[in-house]
């Protein structure tokens, strides 16, 4: 029997690593990790929906990080294009005091669904700020 040497492969980022980059302002450099852990790691728990979902919704309405929930929300819409992100993408920038942003991606989704009355309504609110 032989044994094959080769070097030890990186841990996968954890989530605590994730959110604590995030959270540090570098969100940019954690996606970026884990874009490049997806080759090898496709099912990553931190790329699926869930996690990314659940990770939004804490920093935006729990934490109180709306600025630093803006790139998980867009790592998630770029995963999971689905009518749910660009309205939480929306209310990222509404919270994080990008209103224009807000009635910008508002705006939009309403070109693409236009039933959708919460969202009209949450339009009419910000246009009034």
């Amino acid at each position: 029997m032989t044994l094959e040497h080769r070097p030890a492969a990186p841990a996968s980022m954890t989530y605590e690593q994730f959110v604590e980059a995030v959270v540090a302002g570098r969100a940019s450099e954690a996606i970026a990790r884990l874009r490049s852990e997806a080759v090898v790691e496709p099912n990553h728990v931190m790329l699926s929906q869930e996690s990314l979902q659940r990770l939004s919704l804490m920093l935006l309405f729990t934490w109180g990080h709306p600025k630093e929930a803006i790139p998980v929300i867009e790592l998630m819409m770029e995963r999971y294009p689905e009518p749910g992100p660009p309205r939480l993408l929306a209310e990222a920038h509404a919270a994080s005091g990008d209103v224009a942003g807000a009635i910008d991606l508002y705006s939009k989704y309403l070109e693409q669904n236009p039933d959708d009355a919460t969202v009209r309504a949450r339009l009419e609110e910000l246009r009034k700020q």
